[in-house]
């Protein structure tokens, strides 16, 4: 999971550093070269709009899972783009992927994580976040260093990004389970007991935080049911 800290800051941060090749290579305008980089936040933004929503529908594993497939089509659409327009286009999908790694994974990881410890994989993931960043920074760097009459050495720049989505996408599959707060939600409790049996010490923590979590999830049905009946009264009367 921490590759997706990774791979969210070099996404974010691998354009300054290749856009000045990029403007040269594809003979673009400096505005037309800042439509790239808004396009990514664009995406981004409506990434983060869906993300949740979609964990909550088909669980945070699968969409982490479905996302870490999407960086890598975005990855490799950018590193290939020809013109301006499937460059824009790459970059929304890109951005779409990084939107939704900032909603998902956080859950994903306060959910996996024992209590005692939430607090730090979050963390930890932010710290990738700005490592991703600096890896990017120093990737560009040496390339535009080393290649810098290659107009098109932004294309290895902006490729370079598929490694840790690679790594996420095997990892995800391989390793991550699904969230056990997700299973129990859609009525999956075994599948849950299960899965806290494999990431806590013993079986009697593991049964218990089960318990803590069926109590949590009643909670948040209760909480939503009176959101809704609010809102019906609250639309009946303005009707009236």
């Amino acid at each position: 999971m921490p590759l997706s800290g990774l791979l969210f800051g070099y996404s974010t941060g691998v354009t300054n550093g290749a856009s000045s090749f990029i403007q040269l290579d594809l003979q673009l305008k400096p505005v037309e070269v800042g439509y790239i980089t808004g396009s990514l936040l664009v995406g981004a933004a409506f990434g983060a709009l869906i993300g949740g929503h979609l964990a909550d529908k088909f669980g945070r594993r699968l969409v982490t899972l479905a996302n870490s497939f999407v960086f890598i089509l975005g990855t490799l659409a950018s590193s290939l783009s020809p013109n301006l327009m499937f460059m824009l286009f790459a970059k929304l999908l890109l951005g779409l992927a990084v939107g939704c790694a900032s909603a998902v994974v956080p859950i994903l990881l306060a959910e996996l994580a024992p209590s005692e410890k939430r607090g730090q994989m979050v963390t930890r993931n932010e710290l990738m976040i700005v490592a991703g960043q600096f890896v990017a920074f120093l990737s560009n760097a040496i390339l535009g260093t080393i290649w810098a009459d290659d107009p098109q050495i932004w294309r290895w720049m902006l490729v370079l990004g598929i490694i840790p989505a690679l790594g996420l996408m095997f990892g995800t599959w391989l390793v991550v389970p699904e969230s056990p707060r997700w299973l129990i939600s859609t009525s999956k409790t075994k599948q849950a007991l299960e899965v806290l049996k494999q990431i806590r010490e013993s079986e009697i923590q593991a049964n218990n935080e089960l318990e803590e979590v069926e109590k949590l999830v009643e909670y948040d049905r209760k909480i939503n049911e009176q959101k809704v009946d609010i809102l019906t009264m609250l639309l009946s009367e303005s009707s009236l």
